[in-house]
């Protein structure tokens, strides 16, 4: 005998219209259950029983429904094309025994419909029983009279009830495997638990972290030259970036200037100090003649031998020679604060090689190098751009010293130390990391953040704080699965050991606790070396 097959289009057209024809059956048998149950409540006595006994029908029924609905998406579940070959035939007998499902709640919800009460829950009771062989008991039960409906629904419900259902046996087998596979699920949590769990604190709330430095400019002026790009290696000493340093050699060149002019305003200086030296020697004879011209006038007036205004031009002449000698003498010592020292400690000179030291570090700080090797992240400069002093141009990240923040909560940090080993495992490779905690906040996240939580006021709600835990990851584990991206998920697990069990291999867990770079140093002694070969050049 031939069979008519369905070919895979059919076979999804009827996979849809099946589903949605059991779903919407399925609904009306559970409102049909809910009303059963919700009018058991409000009668008592025998047709109590017979509502009772309709509703485990129907439940029964809800019941065969899902069953068929299981086994059909399973068969559907294993895929379209190992159902290609399905038969027509089978097709027609899974929708008959749907149509008869649908036909029997039709009748059941109906057969009581112009009653209230028992006399409705008798005739459902009644249909129910129709798959056991009581369909009698379901008519008789669907009669005007209370009592009729209750006697009708019992007597044929006990003829249904004697029968075996397979899809019943069938559940309770399921129920059975369900809760061994439940219970044995239970105990291998236990042991686990006690094995393993209890000395474990886990956690996906953990971040890699690294160094990252800010490189900035220290000096304004336009972008003439750049050399990297972002996610770019770079190397402590390479070129970065150039500024224009037109005005910063012009400054460098008037700074020289300076220098020269006050050398030789140094040895003028001294010449005007051997001027004035001579100058007061000669004022200092003047001084004594005119002493000596005063003091023989004062006697020789007295003696009548000259007048008043002969003794007053001697002594006016007298205070005005000594007059110009206290003012030579003054100009002299000024002239002497000034020299006070060798030409390497004249005021002028001082001022004049600072400011040449000044102009030679600018016109240096063109030049941007890198402080340190790493790779470059968020690059904020582009050709001809114009810089201002202290603007931040890029971020170096150093990957090679790298480590990991995890947030535990306040919970898990009763056991939780420093030195205790750490198993990390990394969400952008899935590869897992040795690590060992080297640091605990000391404080939350909350604590420590720039808006502090205030827990004053009256509505107060108490939420479990994380403590951050710093987490270094070791050199070995780096070397053999890369280097990780700042930022990205890990996944860790404490391992709450005896100290004995902890890995206390330092060395593989070192993180850089300081370090320097000479890339902002300027060469003194090539510095110095410069500034006295200009003085030499104007001695």
């Amino acid at each position: 005998m031939n069979k008519s097959y369905i070919n895979e289009q059919e076979l999804q057209s009827f996979y849809r219209d099946f589903n949605n024809k059991a779903l919407d059956l399925l609904g009306e048998y559970t409102t049909m259950e809910y009303a059963l149950n919700d009018g058991a409540s409000y009668i008592e006595g025998d047709t109590q029983a017979a509502v009772t006994d309709a509703s485990e029908k129907v439940a029964k029924t809800k019941k065969r429904i899902e069953d068929i609905l299981f086994r059909y998406n399973e068969c559907m579940s294993d895929s379209i094309e190992s159902m290609a070959g399905l038969d027509a035939g089978a097709v027609s007998k899974m929708k008959g025994e749907l149509a008869n499902l649908s036909e029997g709640a039709k009748k059941r919800s109906g057969s009581g419909g112009g009653s209230s009460g028992g006399g409705s829950n008798g005739g459902s009771s009644g249909g129910g029983n129709g798959t056991g062989g009581g369909s009698n008991g379901g008519s008789s039960g669907g009669g005007n009279e209370t009592g009729g409906g209750s006697n009708g629904g019992n007597g044929s419900g006990g003829n249904g009830n004697n029968q075996t259902d397979p899809n019943n046996n069938e559940a309770k087998k399921k129920i059975i495997i369900f809760l061994i596979i439940v219970t044995i699920a239970a105990i291998a949590y236990l042991l686990y638990y006690q094995l393993v769990g209890k000395y474990n604190e886990s956690t996906e709330n953990a971040y890699v972290n690294a160094e990252q430095i800010t490189v900035t400019s220290q000096v304004g002026g336009l972008v003439t030259e750049l050399n990297i790009t972002d996610t770019q290696d770079v190397k402590e000493g390479d070129l970065l970036a150039s500024v224009d340093d037109t005005d910063y050699k012009i400054a460098l060149e008037t700074a020289e200037a300076n220098i020269a002019q006050a050398v030789k305003a140094y040895y003028s200086t001294q010449s005007q100090k051997n001027a004035i030296d001579q100058d007061i020697n000669a004022k200092k004879v003047i001084l004594e003649k005119l002493a000596e011209d005063y003091t023989r006038n004062k006697t020789a007036k007295t003696a009548g031998l000259i007048t008043d205004e002969q003794l007053k031009a001697s002594k006016a002449a007298y205070e005005q020679a000594e007059a110009g000698l206290k003012a030579s003498q003054s100009n002299l010592e000024g002239t002497k604060v000034q020299l006070s020292g060798s030409l390497e400690e004249y005021p002028p000179l001082k001022q004049a090689i600072a400011m040449y030291k000044t102009a030679y570090i600018n016109l240096s700080r063109t030049k941007i190098y890198a402080p340190v090797s790493g790779k470059v992240a968020r690059k904020n400069i582009t050709i001809g751009q114009k810089l201002m002093p202290n603007q931040a141009i890029l971020v170096i990240v150093d990957l090679n010293n790298i480590w990991v923040d995890a947030n535990l909560k306040e919970t898990q940090m009763k056991d939780i130390k420093i030195g205790d080993k750490v198993e990390l495992k990394s969400d952008i490779n899935g590869k897992e990391y040795e690590g060992k905690i080297i640091g605990i906040s000391a404080g939350s996240g909350s604590a420590m953040s720039l808006l502090p939580a205030q827990n004053a006021s009256g509505n107060w709600i108490k939420v479990v704080q994380r403590i951050p835990v710093k987490i270094a990851i070791s050199k070995k584990s780096i070397e053999k699965n890369g280097v990780l991206p700042i930022g990205s998920s890990m996944e860790i697990d404490v391992k709450l050991k005896k100290s004995s069990e902890q890995n206390n291999d330092d060395s593989n867990f070192e993180l850089l606790k300081s370090r320097a770079t000479k890339m902002y140093q300027v060469d003194e002694d090539k510095l110095n070396a410069e500034i006295q070969e200009i003085i030499n050049k104007n001695k």
